[in-house]
């Protein structure tokens, strides 16, 4: 096929003559009509799409003004509709700019098949709420799991592993630095923090999660052992988590070895302690690359009967499992649940933190403060990508060997962030241009 197409993705300009099996991934405008080259996760598209035949238009960002072979097709946040008849050659965009790319409208989906296996299977078997007991008999409950798990899964492959102390200021805590095969010097530096809603999980059982983005993002991951709770309440993982990030950026020359490309990345509660480690260290005048948050708790004073209201049969975490997590991690500082820290979403500013993508579920009873949380970053001016996923559930990050759908979800979250760690280089660039 040589039709006339537009090809929009990563501020590139392709002929129009090149063929589609020639082109990378990416959003492609052919004829009028927006289609998109398989797999459908781009690696920084500007999504945009044709709505309708021969009208362009652009999904929602916070781009002052995008321009579609020299004409404006937004201006000023204004969608403007433009009949794409005629418009030939290039797309051009700016160099930095804000977005939030939506993937796929919220359309209700039933839960993926092979994880609703899972679900049935524990129901069968009668699993107990995950923070059930001690927790002492909680971490041994998900401790068998994942380990008998294990056993029919390989292990992601890497460069090396090696575990590590992380030391600032007098503090100290346990990491597991992760370096991809073929590691060249200059690579991002991704500082991760596991889920486990502050009680249960560690470096070793978030292994395989820790490898996995090694290897698909191409990038030094320092996996944090922060304690757990309730034996070390708030703040101590919140501590942790800045302790073993400001580590990472004194070390950075020893681990992936570009300073301009310091990132965090969490799921769940690791997602609250990434977001909260940005927010601070945003407020001590330190920069980092990015962040990634993954179906992320950001609220511990979240109205968990209102979610009940809505919905009480989320699988993998319920609104009692929350109310567990607040208590559990909390303690006696259970008056503080509604500020920050611990709690991103009650910020009182949002501007100056690095570019997000936000991964969310939609079987999850934190869909929606994740969906509030890009919010607040997209209103300050951040740029921000929301990868919707309606047919996940909460902890789905970690069950790429179980379900194909999700680790197609994991593959897209990794290209997402891997695609935003390669373009915030040249964003610092200008960043550090404007401010001089």
């Amino acid at each position: 096929m040589s039709e006339r197409r537009i090809l929009l993705t990563g501020g590139r300009v392709l002929s129009t003559d090149t063929a589609i099996g020639d082109l990378p991934k990416g959003d492609i405008l052919v004829e009028g009509k927006g289609i998109a080259a398989p797999p459908i996760a781009a690696h920084d598209a500007r999504r945009v799409d044709a709505i309708g035949t021969g009208v362009l238009r652009a999904r929602p960002d916070n781009a002052d003004t995008v321009f579609v072979a020299g004409r404006a097709i937004k201006r000023h946040g204004r969608i403007l509709n433009v009949d794409v008849h005629g418009l030939r050659q290039r797309a051009c965009f700016p160099t930095v700019h804000s977005r939030t790319a939506m993937s796929n409208a919220a359309t209700p989906l039933p839960l993926d098949p092979e994880l609703a296996a899972v679900v049935s299977a524990m129901r069968v078997a009668n699993a107990p709420p995950p923070f059930s007991g001690t927790p002492a008999q909680a971490r041994e409950r998900m401790r068998c799991a994942i380990m008998a798990a294990r056993e029919r899964f390989p292990l992601p492959i890497v460069g090396a592993v090696e575990d590590a102390l992380a030391v600032f200021d007098g503090a100290h805590v346990p990491v597991r630095v992760y370096r991809p095969q073929e590691a060249q010097t200059g690579l991002p530096t991704v500082v991760f923090f596991h889920g486990g809603g502050f009680v249960l999980g560690s470096v070793e059982l978030m292994d395989d999660i820790a490898r996995k983005l090694c290897r698909d993002m191409h990038a030094v991951v320092v996996s944090v052992d922060y304690r757990l709770a309730p034996e070390h309440p708030f703040p101590a993982a919140h501590d942790d988590a800045l302790t073993a990030t400001l580590w990472a950026i004194r070390n950075v020359s020893v681990l992936g070895g570009d300073e301009s490309r310091v990132a965090v990345a969490g799921e769940s509660a690791g997602g609250n302690l990434a977001a909260s480690t940005a927010l601070t260290l945003r407020d001590r005048k330190e920069r980092l690359a990015a962040q990634l948050l993954v179906v992320p708790g950001v609220d511990l004073a979240r109205d968990t009967l209102r979610i009940e209201a809505k919905r009480s049969d989320f699988p993998m975490l319920s609104p009692a499992d929350l109310r567990d997590i607040s208590r559990l991690y909390m303690g006696s500082n259970s008056a503080q649940a509604g500020m920050f820290p611990p709690s991103p979403l009650h910020a009182t500013a949002f501007s100056g933190l690095p570019p997000a993508v936000l991964a969310i579920a939609g079987q999850d009873p934190l869909c929606e403060e994740g969906l509030a949380y890009a919010a607040r970053l997209d209103a300050a001016g951040v740029p921000v990508e929301v990868l919707r996923f309606e047919d996940m559930f909460h902890p789905f990050l970690g069950f790429f060997e179980v379900s194909v759908s999700a680790r197609r979800a994991n593959d897209e979250i990794c290209r997402a962030f891997a695609a935003l760690l390669q373009r915030r280089p040249a964003a610092l660039d200008s960043l550090k241009s404007s401010e001089e």
